[in-house]
């Protein structure tokens, strides 16, 4: 899909769902679908479910939220910017949530029957993790010829970007570590995509990353890998991935500040995954309000 919004035509232009929430039903669940065809020995044999949950934190976990992601580092950003137009924000009070007292809006999206983002941290290597494709890459995919898969792990961020109002993505993946040589069987990366910008004569392509800076001196941050995803991840309120566990293999992703209403997103998925939904079982869908 390339992340780029539909017509609805026809009979489905009554009451259509936004574009937010179409590009994240259609992107996000592709990607893990694609993921889930993969782990499977058999394309009948593939089984995925992913869940939609959106929650209102309270106040002391929005502050551990905000203090764990350096989020009024992203909110002090914005005001040297001057306006949140000129990085591509969907408002002017996407941050709203740091003011005293304010609660803030996540969507965690859980799948599980997937392989989760395997492959070395090399982003110069031929095959790299697959969580460098989602995160770092742009509209690019390694997906073999045979596969006939439909996402693209450079385009389906783009999907999840949507539907935050920072434009602010958390991946926290368990996989396992055999043949693909990843070093890890965790990780845990986010990252904050704005549009290119100038502050004070200097430039910067608006890429904010969330990770481990293990060399304070040089500009490159890694994930956070194993226990350290793991703490990470219970800091931010997600669920331990374990992976001697068949059901810990996956990814979950954190987005802050959805811009997408559960019942829009229920309509999206309806109507974008009906066919599937009907034909395979094993593809369970579910939005938690």
């Amino acid at each position: 899909f390339k992340a780029e919004p539909r017509k609805a035509p026809g009979h489905l232009s009554v009451n259509p769902p936004g574009d937010s929430a179409t590009l994240l039903a259609r992107e996000a669940i592709q990607n893990s679908w694609d993921s889930a065809i993969e782990r499977a020995d058999h394309a009948s044999d593939r089984r995925m479910a992913i869940e939609f949950k959106f929650d209102r934190l309270p106040a002391a976990d929005t502050r551990r939220l905000i203090d764990t992601l350096g989020l009024e580092e992203l909110k002090r950003r914005l005001e040297l910017v001057g306006d949140w137009k000129t990085v591509q924000l969907h408002n002017a009070d996407a941050f709203r949530f740091i003011e005293q007292g304010a609660s803030l809006e996540i969507l965690t999206v859980t799948e599980t029957g997937t392989t989760g983002m395997y492959g070395p941290w090399d982003p110069q290597a031929m095959v790299t993790s697959k969580m460098i494709l989602a995160l770092l890459s742009v509209g690019i995919s390694q997906h073999d010829e045979k596969s006939q898969r439909g996402g693209s792990f450079g385009h389906g961020k783009a999907g999840l970007l949507s539907a935050s109002a920072t434009r602010t993505v958390v991946a926290y993946s368990c996989f396992n570590d055999d043949e693909h040589l990843s070093g890890a069987t965790r990780r845990l990366y986010g990252m904050t995509y704005w549009k290119s910008h100038g502050i004070e004569n200097q430039r910067f392509l608006g890429f904010g990353h969330f990770g481990d800076q293990r060399n304070e001196n040089e500009n490159e941050t890694f994930p956070f890998e194993d226990a350290e995803a793991d703490r990470v991840a219970q800091e931010l309120g997600l669920g331990i991935r374990n992976p001697d566990d068949p059901d810990g293999i996956g990814t979950t992703f954190l987005l802050i500040e959805p811009v997408v209403e559960p019942e829009d997103l229920k309509v999206a998925v309806e109507r974008n995954w009906w066919p599937a939904l009907v034909q395979y079982e094993d593809l369970v869908i579910d939005i938690v309000d």
